[in-house]
């Protein structure tokens, strides 16, 4: 059963990465929303994990493809070291209050309210929350697409979360390649 609901699992975010493609494509041959979309506050689901508070503002569906828009509060002690990096997607954030570090491939910065990185395809990246005050950010992940893995990956079983060749295999199927910690193996 377990085998079964894993496969089951990877072939949903294969079939993300695939919608992921051909949503990219309509996207660069004109495709885009017929009608205009309205995004009330409070309008989505707000998930909550140890280290953020995300809020789907945008999605692929609502964008024909294009992109997403996401507000993310990053809690103190949130760090995303090693890294990781999105072969296919680049992502923008824009920082609404707080303070973070930001690593870009070699380059380093401190972000405040009314700056904004962004991450081109390829490069490998983390954040860090500096001081005791939680940061609010504004993300665009483009092609759209960030929010499909997100509720794959909120679905797993605690099984599945704590097998690292499955969240390997399923956070590569979703274009994010973690960065590997020296003797992990992975």
């Amino acid at each position: 059963m377990m085998i079964l609901l894993q496969k089951s699992v990877l072939a949903m975010a294969g079939l993300a990465a695939i919608l992921l493609t051909m949503n990219y494509a309509a996207a660069q041959n004109g495709g885009g929303s017929e009608s205009p979309y309205f995004h009330k506050a409070g309008a989505t689901e707000i998930y909550s994990g140890n280290n953020s508070r995300t809020e789907f503002l945008l999605t692929a569906e609502e964008s024909r493809g294009r992109f997403s828009i996401v507000d993310e509060t990053f809690f103190p002690g949130m760090n995303s070291a090693p890294g990781h990096t999105h072969h296919y997607h680049s992502e923008v954030f824009y920082i609404i209050s707080g303070s973070m570090e930001w690593t870009v491939g070699e380059e380093v910065d401190t972000l405040e309210a009314g700056d904004l990185v962004y991450v081109p395809p390829g490069a490998v990246h983390h954040t860090r929350v500096l001081g005791d005050e939680p940061v609010r950010a504004l993300m665009i992940y483009e092609p759209a697409g960030y929010e499909q893995g997100f509720f794959t990956r909120r679905a797993l079983t605690e099984e599945q979360r704590q097998d690292p060749d499955f969240m390997m295999e399923l956070l590569r199927g979703q274009d994010v390649d973690p960065v590997r910690r020296p003797g992990s193996g992975n």
